[in-house]
């Protein structure tokens, strides 16, 4: 998961989607079907195909607590980047709630996580408004933690530009 992230974010998207597909024989048998589709899901989404990443990510069952809040972090920018607000809004409260109830979740992770739900958030209902896409910008420039928090600099900059 982590090579395949790093991979994309380097604009490898290629060498990611070879990776993901000649390395899965080296996971475990019980783990890599999980690890297939989430990574495949992932990919879809960074190429954007938007509408396979949700079919894939409905594919995954959450057995690791890494891939899940993974998992609904791409769903969260799935859902904002097709621009399904109900959709979105749904899985916010359901993410939260998530946060809320796990008890395995590091205080950092819950941390994290619930700042890239606030932040895109507040993207959404700023709604192309500059001057709320700024206040967000320079909230985010303020805030250590936060998951995802690049692609939240990509999207307040695409409404202030």
């Amino acid at each position: 998961k982590n090579v395949v992230t790093i991979a994309l974010r380097l604009g490898e998207k290629e060498w990611a989607k070879n990776f993901i597909a000649n390395y899965n024989v080296y996971l475990q048998p019980a783990e890599r079907d999980n690890a297939y589709t989430y990574n495949m899901a992932n990919w879809h989404f960074f190429v954007l195909n938007y509408s396979k990443a949700l079919k894939l990510l409905q594919c995954v069952e959450f057995t690791d607590l890494y891939y899940q809040l993974d998992a609904r972090s791409i769903l969260l920018k799935t859902y904002f980047e097709t621009g399904d607000e109900e959709a979105f809004l749904f899985h916010v409260a359901a993410f939260k709630n998530f946060l809320t109830r796990s008890k395995l979740i590091s205080a950092y992770q819950r941390t994290i996580f619930r700042n890239l739900i606030k932040y895109s958030l507040r993207l959404i209902r700023a709604a192309g408004n500059i001057k709320k896409a700024e206040v967000v910008k320079n909230e985010l420039n303020k805030t250590q933690e936060i998951a995802d928090v690049r692609w939240l600099h990509q999207k307040v900059d695409a409404v202030i530009q």
